[in-house]
């Protein structure tokens, strides 16, 4: 199936690395009606650790995936108070170990962080089988108003709230992780935003949606829906925003501001959160705080410190608690599965005693499945428990943007030519001493095509097989970027 995918996939890798002169499919999106397309093609090689929770498959040391993403856009404004734009996306990927599709290569939409504020998922699947997945999927579907007094999207739209550069907090719509190197396109939500302009100096922004029942976690219509305010202003050459309302799981505010002393940027963001009564997480502020700066020679860095008391506001024992319940549920789903049941928890049958009769002991045993969970749940320590908790309900779950409660970023690129730039990442945790670091080269063909190559490279305690709970869900990580793997990708990008 990979050899013949790959077929598939030759004629495209030959059309993103021809040059061309630019031009729209047909028409102008500024007038009534235009239509455009991208294509972009990557290819990563992974080496996986021991342990490695990103993988599904952990017989594959090694490991190729190709993603191929094709997008048309139809968008126009056929009259001076009217705006419209449609985006398809077809998304075909291709997992050369012919296992499921590790986490950081969800190729899909259809996962609890991706429908968030959506309201309907607008996704529809080609294929089903472990190596392959194809989809077609609607990004973006909105109409937008432009009145005297204010103007009105309505519909499936990128909307970015934030100033800061590798976090921004006060950005509760998809915002990007910290170490996305491609951040062209970002995801829609299903929303209502009004724009209302109050002065040359800024004006007042409201935003309102909702997320489907299948992204809510147990919460209901109104504590997983957004209602937020946000005031943009500038005041001495500084631009200011204020921002608060009502967001997934509680309530926010948080202020950002951007400007320069001495020529020199500096930017701060900054977010607190107050829980609904039932959320998970705790009351908790987040902050960012950055310079950068762009030399005469092209040489340019930015720099950021992010305080994320997020990554401790999940209670420990609130923690075990879901934890417990969610492994319950597990262990209930496998056991009406005996053969993989008895493969996979070999070490949880007593020994003697046959597999079969085991499950046929427990299936129907309320107490008997929570005792063996118990027993494995009260084996981690309390930082297994934080970190497997954050991973789950917080980064999973699209709650938090990191892991660690400390963390430095710092980018460098630099101009070799003006077509080619080298850029160099670095994301470390203070609270671990894990990192990752990505070099990448980027090289412009042209103004339609571009190519780019580069590496995920992770440093850091491994993840750990110990207790037995550990071993059960791929490694309880020891550090945050330790557990992720070596990553290696070409990424083309093809504009028409």
């Amino acid at each position: 199936m990979f050899v013949r995918s790959q077929r598939l996939l030759l004629p495209i890798l030959c059309l993103v690395t021809v040059t061309s002169d630019a031009f729209a499919i047909y028409g102008d999106s500024d007038e009534a009606f235009g239509l455009d397309a991208s294509v972009r093609n990557n290819l990563f090689a992974t080496y996986n650790h021991d342990l490695d929770f990103t993988t599904l498959d952990d017989e594959n040391r090694t490991n190729g995936i190709a993603n191929v993403l094709l997008r048309l856009t139809a968008a126009g404004q056929p009259l001076d108070w009217l705006k419209y734009e449609f985006h398809g996306l077809s998304t075909t990927a291709i997992n050369g170990a012919g296992a499921n599709f590790g986490g950081i290569f969800g190729a899909n939409n259809n996962n609890v962080a991706a429908l968030r504020y959506r309201v309907f998922n607008g996704q529809h699947n080609l294929t089903t089988e472990p190596d392959v997945f194809g989809a077609v999927s609607l990004e973006r579907s909105n109409v937008s108003f432009f009145l005297p007094f204010a103007d009105i999207t309505v519909g499936r739209q990128a909307i970015t709230f934030g100033k800061a550069y590798f976090w921004n907090p006060l950005d509760v719509f998809s915002p990007f992780n910290a170490t996305q190197f491609d951040r062209d396109y970002k995801n829609g939500v299903d929303a209502l935003k009004v724009d209302i302009p109050l002065s040359d100096e800024g004006g007042f922004t409201v935003v309102a949606s909702a997320t489907q029942q299948e992204g809510r976690q147990e919460k209901s219509g109104w504590e997983s829906s957004a209602i937020i305010g946000r005031l943009d202003w500038t005041l001495f050459g500084w631009d200011v925003s204020l921002q608060g309302g009502k967001i997934y799981g509680g309530y926010q505010a948080g202020m950002a501001t951007a400007g320069e002393l001495y020529e020199i940027p500096f930017r701060f963001e900054g977010a607190y959160f107050e829980p609904d009564q039932n959320d998970i997480f705790g009351q908790h502020a987040s902050v960012v705080v950055g310079t950068g700066y762009r030399f005469e020679n092209t040489l340019a860095f930015e720099l950021e410190y992010f305080y994320n008391r997020g990554a401790a506001a999940i209670p420990t024992q609130s923690a075990r608690n879901r934890l417990a319940q969610d492994a319950r549920q597990l262990i209930r789903n496998e056991l009406s599965q005996p053969e993989a049941f008895c493969a996979k928890n070999a070490q949880l049958v007593p020994e003697g005693v046959d597999c079969t009769d085991f499950i046929e002991s427990v299936s129907n045993d309320d107490a008997a499945i929570t005792s063996l969970v118990d027993d494995q749940i009260s084996g981690l320590n309390n930082d297994q428990v934080r970190r497997l908790a954050n991973l789950s309900y917080g980064q999973g779950e699209g709650r938090l943007l990191n892991i660690s409660e400390q963390l430095l970023g710092l980018s460098v690129s630099y101009e070799f030519l003006p077509i080619l730039i080298g850029s160099l990442g670095t994301i470390y945790s203070v609270s671990d001493r894990s990192a990752i670091v990505q070099p990448g080269l980027r090289l412009s063909i042209s103004d339609e095509v571009d190519l780019l190559a580069g590496a995920i490279l992770s440093v850091g305690k491994r993840s750990s097989g110990s207790p037995d709970f550990c071993a059960q869900t791929l490694g309880c990580p020891e550090s945050e970027f330790g557990a992720y793997p070596q990553i290696f990708y070409m990424q083309s990008k093809l504009y028409f």
